[in-house]
């Protein structure tokens, strides 16, 4: 029988990863959560890495979570699945007290009363934060493991991409990877059931 990762070219594509990058999952992992994700790196180290999901997002709206939130059409995210009782968010303003910048224009975290207020005053909107509930995370050399058994590439995406919603990103980022994974574009979400 054929090796189905030679036959589907699941190979890493030897990029480092790195704070800003992306790891987009290979198609055929069926993990419930990183089925198909795109997850934006915002830590890594030798002691672990970090990110957050950008293509799950759940129906529930960050108001319906936290009584008194100020702002209104929140969609919350799914960051991953660790620590789902927690809150965490990224935006696009650079002056928040204590947030860090991931890429140009895209930053994690920061003072949460800041937030609050610039959400109460409408001088940030809904296209300018998103939260998650949980993250995504690797002990130190579990996510490079990962990487050589090819569940990932590594990859990067447009800062704009970011924080709006896209039903599509899984495909454009493996899309924007070159044609030798466009393949992958085409598998079927379940193989079993084709």
């Amino acid at each position: 029988m054929e090796d189905f990762t030679a036959l589907l070219n699941i190979t890493y594509n030897n990029v480092r990863p790195k704070r800003g990058k992306v790891l987009i999952s290979q198609p055929l992992m069926f993990d419930g959560c990183f089925e198909r994700s795109v997850v934006l790196i915002t830590e890594y180290s030798k002691h672990g890495t970090m990110g957050f999901i950008l293509n799950k997002w759940t129906s529930v709206n960050v108001e319906n979570l936290v009584e008194g939130f100020p702002g209104e059409g929140l969609k919350l995210s799914i960051g991953g699945p660790l620590q789902a009782n927690t809150l965490h968010y990224l935006h696009t303003f650079g002056d928040i007290p204590g947030s860090l910048k991931i890429v140009n224009g895209v930053y994690w975290g920061g003072d949460l009363y800041t937030v609050c207020e610039l959400l109460a005053s409408s001088a940030m909107k809904s296209e300018d934060i998103r939260f998650f509930i949980g993250f995504s995370g690797w002990i130190g050399g579990q996510l490079e493991h990962e990487l050589k058994s090819n569940s990932w590439l590594v990859g990067d995406i447009p800062p704009t991409q970011v924080i709006k919603e896209n039903k599509h990103l899984w495909k454009q980022s493996v899309r924007s990877m070159g044609d030798q994974y466009m393949h992958w574009t085409n598998m079927p979400e379940n193989p079993v059931m084709n």
